[in-house]
């Protein structure tokens, strides 16, 4: 790519990567839960596995009230993605990635498709990722990794 005199090259985004820090793109703003475990979920109203496993992020964030949940909106019309999760009464941030470059930072796309989940540490670190539908005890391990164990 050829750029004009005194222009600089754009910052490259870095990939996510486990054991690296969460990389943040678009609206995925993380710093701002420094110190709070995140979960950062890639769905769609349209998806049956992603309906199937918003209840267990709405059980989480119940069990455990430092616990962050970003939805990241995949391939679907706000609308429509809008009145999924008031129909959930989720009360997380969605979060969306019309132009996919959320999505493609994360490694999401199809293949393997969604639903998807990254597993970032209360220091911003991405620890674990879950391919497909979570069931209580994926979603319990992955929390283990994330949420420190009270003495």
């Amino acid at each position: 790519m050829l750029l004009p005199l005194g222009c600089e090259r754009p910052a490259e985004v870095k990939k996510a990567a486990i054991g690296q820090v969460a990389p943040e793109v678009g609206d995925l703003k993380l710093s701002g839960f420094a110190g709070q475990p995140v979960i950062v979920n890639f769905w769609a109203s349209w998806c049956i596995p992603c309906r199937k496993e918003f209840p267990l992020f709405a059980d989480a964030t119940l069990k455990y009230p430092d616990l962050v949940v970003l939805g990241v909106v995949f391939d679907d019309s706000s609308k429509a993605a809008e009145g999924f999760m008031r129909q959930q009464g989720a009360s997380w941030r969605a979060i969306a990635d019309a132009d996919g470059t959320i999505a493609k930072t994360y490694g999401v796309g199809r293949p393997p498709g969604i639903p998807q989940s990254f597993f970032v540490d209360s220091g911003g670190v991405l620890v674990a990722r879950a391919f497909g539908e979570l069931t209580e005890a994926t979603l319990a391990a992955n929390l283990n990794k994330i949420i420190p164990k009270k003495t």
